[in-house]
């Protein structure tokens, strides 16, 4: 029986090298593909944010056009919401606001 000699290996094969090489690339071309649909969509919706803000601005203006400065002070506020205020509202105050709201 002949004998053998074992001989071990310091390092990567080239074969081995070759492998992570192209997974570690895979991954890099994957993230970058991800990376520019992302990009795309969010520039895509910030187009349509800014069209819409265009539009609302063009409504607003024709609507104060019509009908005057006191026009939208007079539209009901649908969800009884209260304005934005700085100091604590009372459970009196905001009972009185939606009575005054829903006249």
């Amino acid at each position: 029986m002949p004998h053998r000699t074992l001989t071990s290996a310091s390092g990567f094969v080239l074969l081995e090298a070759l492998v992570a090489m192209s997974l570690v690339a895979g991954l890099g071309i994957t993230a970058c593909e991800v990376y520019q649909s992302l990009l795309l969509r969010y520039g895509k919706n910030q187009a349509l944010r800014r069209d819409l803000a265009l539009k609302a601005d063009q409504y607003e203006i024709q609507t104060l056009g019509k009908g005057g400065v006191g026009e939208l002070t007079r539209m009901s506020r649908g969800n009884g919401a209260l304005p934005h205020t700085h100091r604590p509202i009372t459970k009196g105050q905001q009972r009185n606001a939606r009575k005054a709201g829903s006249t």
